[in-house]
């Protein structure tokens, strides 16, 4: 058991000198052997991690037959190993795990031998390690090592974890510095209100008789919305006031002026005036004050009665972590509300408006912001003359400014006879101008707002300027560097023009951070000679002198207007398109309101003598709901990893070209528009059938004549009992049996459907149509048969109606199971029923595909159909869209026959070519089976991954292009499974930075099949500070990637322009640059701009920025988990082939995808000194000396940077590359140890994770007995809960089984520490209400209780009428457990189980508050803080020492005794699976010498729902 669920059962057995069948093995390293760490690796990237306890394979030969295990002192991941050991190298793309095993041999004395004569004495090692042989045997599946043999194994694939990781998605593109902000209102929250002002506002026009002949607001949603349905809540003020006029018209004239006096009080806050407060213009405006300053903000908002901005722009901040407050005060008189929590947990210090001339005084700030929507020019004046005293002289300036009135606010002013004192662009700009500010950027909305980001002017300073080149020989690096660090003063201006795919951007975005970078700017100009003649560059030159005043760092002339390139936030990922073929996806199995339209695999697969059928109706069938539950997940895994649907296999409709209509069944994804199907799996539809009918054959009738004729070899005259007679299946069933003259006797589960039955088949006697509720129908088949039982049973139940039917076969029967729960999880039989020569057959529809009955069986179908035994069935049919509807309709077992989904009206005619039904579905990257595909250096860690995915994909054809070839034992490894897999892959190592090569390379590829793709991952890293970069350097680094990318567009373009990819890995380093990178990024920023340029073209281009690829990236492979680079961390190998996916599928050029650092969760300080010394290479820091500074230890510019941000992080301190290179490890410790005490010193509670939860109304009870129910007659109904939740929860249940109902609960006066003195005082207690009998129910911990109190009741020769236990079974089992062994002490468990009956948060936190305190006084106090409540301290104090108690209670019990009586166990479906049934039966065998029946419930914290009330009622009512 593993939290309460069965994860492994079986039998132990204790014997001498074991046997065992495979000889010892041997292993021997050679060429074809993966070490350990490339297995766990190859793991890890499939989702599938084990952690280092459990990573006991030391290396692996390719086929998995041969390696050595690690024993490192655990017998847990030793044995572990043995059983996955040849699973995890099969020769599928995906890890296979084994389920089961007949037999696990050990021999612990051997293994001791063995370990004390080969030990490994590994100085500084704590465990004994050993390395063990271990083979496996793929004949008999056996896997044996010395002392240990496992097998025959069964496996599965293996349940891979989708992952919580959520990665930043974003594009990377142009933005001008003027733009305008259009709102997607995806909630249509504008739109909404804005029919609300018109209404409003025709409203008063109407009764007024007055027209303002004012345009109405344009509005873009379709449905109206009803004023009823719209408050006037905060943020709509202007609805506010016209909801009261339009209340008070008689007086309005009257109030006209008092209106328009309330309403410019706060204009500023209704949400038509703040539209831009928006994430997307906010991080704009953000990103360009970021890119433009080098350190961190200190920032001011004086607020206006606008809604606060500095608490969505920290939000942002944290979102895209490149973005930092160091200081953030808000200065906002009183009228001003906002909750002191929401400022506290974003760090912001309120002031109040006296404050505002101290912060003029200091003129200390960075960043000033605040809005103007109304009022006289003078005041607006003064605020900009306010705001620009608060800044440094180089400080940055947000204004939100409203430039226009709109309808509503014109009505206002209309009738008050002035106007609002709204003013224009204009003004507002000649105002700027006049107080010497600059305009930086500007965002406007469609409702008059603007957003200004304002400066200074920069003076004069000394200009230089170098023009960056396209040539190869990259000269231009050495005048860079010449003016840069050759002269000390000035600003160096790089240029770039008449070159679109220049990489200054990604170059300038690095060089900036580097020592001398805030002198640089940028401008480049990428329109080609040819486009467009502009001038020469000369900052004197109007065209570019404006440059000089706004002083920005980037400045790119692109579509007309100067702008730069920003992040911003892709929203839709994969948004829904028309395609030609589509299949029905569960995108969570268990969830049925998952289903979702998916572009399928049709148009890229090969045919492989297969049909293509256009398909109209699909049937649901058992199943395929029993699968999209969850219930049948191997196969739905299986069908998933290969990107394939699992749902349907059943259809009809017809086929392409011909027209012909067939019906027929495949192995899955007939749940679509289309299919490939075996034509030997079809058949021709008669004329009189219409294609729905014809949908309700295939399966059904397939099924029962394999199932009665080749298997069962029914005879005519024989009886036979057919389970579920009036599903599909059933029913088919029952007309072939009467059509041979058989008995038949069947089962039902509804009246409705017996009498179905009986008109449909009235050969049928009415006595052999029995229901399949109870077992009853034993009886009927017993008495039917004069006890003889029938010669066949078709069967599809599970459980004890399973079971039964062994006792309902006569001798020489035969039955045929075709439900598959009971053997799947191996559920036992009585195996003497099988010496009366009675045979059992499994049959599976779906692994007979490949049989040649198959044919013999359509062979029978299709006589069937001729000879009009096959008819089509009764049927219930949905829409394509009502996907969870029909799989509901057949979960409850509504249905009759069989339950389709119609995917498109069936035409009159007869024959007649099918057209393809295009629908909206989720777009997947797919590849075509016959083309080529190319990845640019493919034999790297994500090249290999990136091959992989592709395949999974349906890429057939692959070429890896390697400088070196293979080399490493995991590249033979994969290339040696993928020829095994019948692919076509191969290397090859030309060098497609070479024009001659590259052409070579794609002739060789076109010969094979079409090119279909191109993906760059190659990568050369030459890192290091611009001062020490050569010519050279960027020559070596740019040639895989700019170099290969111009020559491989070119020749594309000329060649092959049709192919379907053309992707290049970039890296995030070039659109937020990292100091030391500048050839790396500029490399990486040609190739974005070359596929910007082929999308402009209208060809495919796609360039990914990506943060740091985990797994089997560059970066993670030398630094760790523990990297950070732009503000990003590792992003799982298997998250980025997500991402890959979803980037295929977008228009954009260029994007990025990256994990954020998570600002609130910083890593400890001492940690981070950890990390800091592993970067370096150091493990011991008593190794080293502490004084020596790093530029001594020698680090590289990506260690220097990746220190520095872990830093800045940690410790919330600006420091510079050169500061970093000067420090010494004592320094950097100081400043850890500084960040810890400031961190300290400003956090009163320890405890900060806090959590708010309701504790029920009495905590503490002083009476034992609750009465919950006093209306109902019959026995009385006691419920045993000792729990401290409320006990009156129980009270529905309680009325809903109409019986007087009483509950224990735990009093104070309790403080027996034997179970058994405390079941007597119990017992008492309800002697004072009834005698008996009556009925006894325990409750979760209650049921160890009531299992004493029924014990001591049969002990005094007294009987329950009925002993019931609700989610009470895990409790009772515990005790026959002698294990007393904890991870934590039992008292801090016993506490954090108190919060836990409350909440199902995580308490991880509170848990380590409590094991730092031994004081049981002061864990009390802890837990009362943590706990944000209302109620009582001394009665959460005396609930908490009463729960200790009754722990130690049940740890300390033990039952004495075995219970006679019938047990009957109630449990969580969610936590009990039914396989775990039969085992929870076994155990309880120790408990209980009676009958022990087991029910699946909803969830226990599901008390208070009627349907949880309904059913625990129901099954209760079935027991007593």
């Amino acid at each position: 058991m593993d939290g309460g669920t069965l994860v492994a059962s079986g039998q132990i057995f204790e014997c001498e000198n074991a046997a065992f069948l495979e000889t010892a093995p041997k292993c021997t390293s050679g060429e074809n052997t993966l070490s350990g760490e490339d297995v766990y690796n190859d793991l890890k990237t499939s989702g599938y991690h084990h952690g280092p306890p459990f990573q006991s394979i030391v290396e692996s030969n390719f086929e998995g037959t041969s390696g050595m295990i690690q024993w490192h002192e655990s017998w847990i991941s030793f044995l572990e190993a043995h059983m996955s050991f040849s699973g995890l190298m099969m020769t599928s793309n995906e890890p296979m795990l084994p389920t089961a095993a007949e037999f696990l041999k050990i021999d612990p004395k051997a293994v001791r031998a063995y370990v004390q004569n080969n030990t490994s004495s590994n100085k500084g090692q704590d465990k004994v390690t050993c390395n063990f042989p271990c083979g496996y045997n793929p004949k008999t599946h056996v896997c044996r090592s010395i002392g240990v043999e496992v097998g025959p194994l069964r496996w599965q694939p293996a349940p891979i974890s989708k992952g919580t990781e959520k990665p930043n998605l974003e594009e990377y593109r142009f933005v001008p510095y003027i733009s305008s902000y259009v709102p997607t209102d995806g909630s249509g929250l504008h739109s909404q209100y804005l029919f609300a002002c018109n209404e409003l506002v025709k409203k008063i026009e109407t009764a007024l008789k007055e027209d303002m002949k004012q345009p109405m607001f344009q509005i873009d949603a379709k449905n109206e919305v009803s004023l009823e349905g719209i408050e006037s809540s905060d943020g709509k003020n202007l609805l506010k006031i016209l909801e009261i006029i339009s209340s008070n018209l008689e007086n309005f004239k009257t109030k006209t002026k008092e209106y328009l006096l309330n309403y410019t009080l706060i204009a500023g806050k209704d949400i038509l005036n703040n539209v831009l407060v928006n994430e997307e213009s906010l991080k704009i405006i953000l990103a360009i004050i970021s890119e433009n300053s080098y350190k961190k903000l200190n920032v001011v908002e004086v607020n206006r009665n606008f809604p606060v901005v500095l608490v969505p722009a920290i939000e942002i901040m944290r979102k895209y972590t490149n973005l930092n407050f160091k200081k953030s005060i808000l200065i906002a008189p009183k009228s001003v509300v906002i909750d002191d929590e929401v400022l506290e947990e974003h760090g912001i210090q309120r002031s109040s408006d006296d404050s505002l001339k101290d912060f003029e005084k200091e003129g200390s700030h960075d960043v000033a912001i605040s809005s103007f929507t109304c009022g006289p020019l003078s005041e607006l004046k003064q605020l900009l003359r306010s705001l620009t005293s608060i800044i440094k002289p180089d400080g940055f300036i947000l204004l939100f400014f409203k430039a226009r009135s709109h309808r509503a606010e014109k009505l206002l002013s209309f009738f008050c006879g002035e106007k609002l004192q709204v003013h224009s662009v204009e003004e507002l700009e000649s105002t700027l101008k006049d107080e010497n500010l600059v305009i930086l950027s500007k965002i406007s909305d469609s409702f008059g707002g603007f957003l200004y980001l304002l400066r200074r002017p920069t003076l004069a300073k000394q200009q230089r300027t170098v023009l960056i080149t396209d040539e190869n020989n990259f000269e231009w690096v050495e005048k860079v560097k010449k003016e840069l660090y050759g002269v000390d003063s000035g600003l160096l201006w790089l240029v770039a023009k008449d070159n679109p795919v220049t990489g200054i951007l990604g170059m300038v975005n690095c060089l900036k951070q580097e020592p001398g970078g805030e002198r640089i700017r940028c401008v480049f100009i990428p329109h080609k000679k040819e486009d467009q003649d502009f001038p020469s560059f000369n900052l004197e030159h109007p065209f570019f002198n404006h440059l000089v005043s706004q002083n920005l760092v980037m400045n790119v002339w692109k579509n007309g207007a100067w702008g730069s390139y920003r992040h911003l936030l892709i929203k839709e990922t994969k948004p829904r398109t028309r395609v030609e073929h589509s299949f029905v996806r569960c995108r969570n199995y268990g969830n049925l309101s998952s289903f979702e339209w998916t572009e399928s695999r049709i148009k890229y697969a090969p045919r492989q003598n297969r049909k293509l059928v256009h398909i109209y109706y699909s049937a649901v069938n058992t199943e395929d709901v029993m699968m999209a539950n969850g219930k049948l997940s191997s196969r739905a895994m299986l069908y998933q990893q290969q990107g394939n649907s699992a749902m349907g296999y059943e259809f009809s409709g017809r086929e392409e070209g011909t027209g012909k209509r067939v019906c027929g069944f495949t192995p899955a994804g007939s749940m679509a528009t289309s299919v490939l199907v075996d034509p030997a799996h079809c058949l021709e539809v008669p004329e009189k059938w219409t294609l729905e009918e014809a949908a309700t054959v295939p399966v059904a009738y397939a099924t029962c004549y394999y199932s009665l004729l080749t298997r069962a070899k029914l005879q005519p005259g024989e009886s036979i009992l057919i389970h579920s007679g009036s599903d599909g299946i059933g029913m088919a069933a029952i007309t072939i049996a009467l059509e041979l003259k058989c008995e038949v006797f069947t089962t039902v589960d509804t009246e409705e459907k017996r009498d179905y039955l009986r008109k449909k088949f009235p050969q049928i006697k009415i006595e052999n149509i029995w229901f399949s509720r109870t077992l009853s129908f034993e009886t009927m088949i017993l008495s039917g048969t004069d006890g003889r039982g029938v010669d066949v049973i078709l069967n599809s139940f599970a459980g004890d109606k399973y079971q039964a039917n062994f006792r309902c076969i006569s001798s020489s029967g035969r039955i045929i199971e075709i439900g598959k729960h009971d053997l799947a999880f191996d559920h036992s039989k009585d195996s003497k029923i099988f010496l009366n020569n009675v045979s059992f057959h499994a049959v599976y529809l779906d692994e007979i595909f490949a049989e040649a009955s198959v044919q013999d069986t359509m062979g029978m179908v299709r006589q069937g159909i001729k000879n009009g035994v096959v008819q089509p069935l009764e049927r219930t049919a949905f829409g394509r869209n009502a996907i969870e509807d029909a799989f509901r309709y057949v979960e409850k077992k509504l249905h009759i026959g069989k339950v389709l989904l119609k995917m498109r009206d069936e035409e009159p005619c007869k024959s007649i070519s099918p057209t393809t039904l295009l629908l909206p579905a989720i777009p997947e990257s797919q590849f075509y089976y016959n083309k080529v595909y190319i990845v640019i250096g493919g034999l790297g860690g994500f090249g290999l991954e990136v091959t992989k995915w592709a395949i999974s994909r349906g890429a057939r054809n692959i070429v890896l292009t390697s400088r070196y070839g293979a080399r490493t034992s995991y590249q033979h490894f994969c290339l040696k499974r993928w020829k095994d897999a019948g692919l076509n892959v191969r290397v090859s190592t030309m060098n497609v930075a070479k024009r001659d090569e590259a052409e070579k390379l794609l002739e060789d590829c076109m010969n094979v099949g079409p090119l279909g793709g191109i993906f760059n991952s190659a990568v050369i890293l030459k890192d290091g500070y611009l001062d020490v970069q050569t010519p050279e350097d960027f020559q070596l680094v740019c040639g895989p990637k700019s170099e290969a990318t111009k020559t491989l567009d070119e020749l594309t373009r000329k060649l092959c322009p049709d192919i379907d990819y053309f992707v290049c890995f970039s890296s995030i380093v070039a659109g937020r640059g990292n100091a030391g990178q500048t050839n790396y990024a500029f490399a990486n920023s040609v190739m974005e701009r070359i596929c910007e340029e082929r999308r402009k073209d209208g060809l495919h281009g796609l360039a990914i920025q990506w943060g740091i690829i985990g797994d089997v990236g560059v970066v993670h492979k030398y630094m760790g988990d523990s990297a950070i680079i732009a503000g990003a961390v590792a992003q799982s190998a298997k998250s980025c082939l997500k991402s890959l996916d979803i980037f295929c599928q977008q228009d954009c050029p260029v994007v990025a995808s990256y994990m954020p650092v998570e600002q609130s969760k910083k890593s400890d300080q001492g940690n981070i000194l950890k990390q800091i010394l592993k970067i370096l290479g150091v493990e011991d820091i008593t190794q080293i000396n502490m004084t020596r500074r790093l530029s001594e230890i020698g680090i590289d510019s990506i260690v220097g940077s990746q220190i520095k941000q872990m830093i800045e992080s940690a410790c919330d301190v600006d420091v510079t590359i050169h500061d970093i290179l000067e420090m010494n490890l004592d320094d950097i410790k100081a400043i850890l140890k500084n960040a810890d005490r400031d961190k300290s010193s400003s956090q009163a509670p320890a405890l900060i994770t806090t959590i708010k939860i309701n504790l029920p109304p009495t905590l503490v009870h002083r009476d034992p007995l609750v009465l919950l129910n006093e209306e109902g007659s019959g026995e009385h109904i006691f419920i045993v809960h000792i729990k401290d939740t409320n006990v009156m929860d129980f009270v529905p249940l309680a009325k809903a089984l109409n019986k007087p109902v009483y509950a224990l609960v735990w009093t104070t006066d309790l403080s027996s520490t034997e179970m058994e003195s405390v079941a007597q005082r119990y017992l008492k207690i309800i002697e004072d209400v009834t005698d008996g009998p009556y009925h006894l129910v325990g409750i979760s911990e209650g049921a160890c209780l009531a299992f004493e109190m029924a014990l001591q009741r049969e002990r005094s020769q007294k009987i329950l009428k009925s002993f019931i236990l609700i989610n009470g079974s895990e409790y009772l089992m515990n005790t026959l457990s002698m294990d007393s062994s904890e991870e934590t002490e039992s008292e801090v468990k016993a506490l954090c189980s108190f919060v836990e009956q409350f909440t199902t948060s995580d308490i991880s936190r509170l848990k380590e508050e409590l094991q730092k305190n031994s004081d049981l006084n002061l864990r009390i106090r802890t837990l009362f803080n943590y706990l944000r409540t209302s109620s009582n301290e001394n009665e959460v104090n005396e609930a908490v020492t009463n729960h200790l108690l009754k722990q130690r209670l049940l740890e300390s019990y033990f039952p004495r005794g075995k219970l006679s009586s019938n047990i009957h166990l109630l449990e969580d479906s969610s936590r009990l699976l039914t396989s775990d049934v039969p085992v929870i039966k076994e155990i309880f065998t120790q408990l209980c010498s009676g009958k022990i029946s087991v029910h699946r419930i909803l969830s226990s914290r599901q008390l208070l729902t009627e349907e949880y009330v309904q059913q625990t009622a129901k099954i209760v009512q079935s027991i007593i």
